[in-house]
């Protein structure tokens, strides 16, 4: 496997660029080697594109509809600072904003309340 064309990669607090480079490598190679074992030929080359990946991470960021940026997350998902550290919330369906809400812990500082 190699990997090629990394250029500029927008900054992340978790080691995104590795999980994101590390799970479009490995799910290749298996598809290559699917391939190799249906067509029974060797295992081709595997390259990635960190570019590509790097954008594909972003792409709701270039969606536009009408010509405007939808909503892609909640008000509710994010990365909220505790005492102990970072929270990361998903609120994006209507069963995880109701499971966040009732189940704020009281060391988070989230700016909302029950409803």
């Amino acid at each position: 496997m190699r990997f090629e064309g990394a250029g500029a990669v927008p900054p992340s607090r978790l080691p995104v660029r590795e999980l994101a480079r590390a799970s479009v490598g490995v799910s290749s190679t298996a598809a290559a080697e699917l391939l190799a074992l249906r067509n029974r030929v060797p295992v081709p080359a595997v390259r990635v594109n960190e570019a590509a990946v790097a954008t594909a991470l972003v792409s709701e960021r270039h969606l536009r509809i009408d010509g405007r940026m939808p909503a892609s997350f909640a008000p509710l998902s994010g990365f909220w600072q505790t005492a102990g550290g970072w929270v990361r919330t998903h609120a994006n369906y209507p069963h995880q904003r109701a499971r966040l809400l009732n189940v704020r812990p009281t060391n988070v500082n989230l700016p909302f309340r029950q409803s």
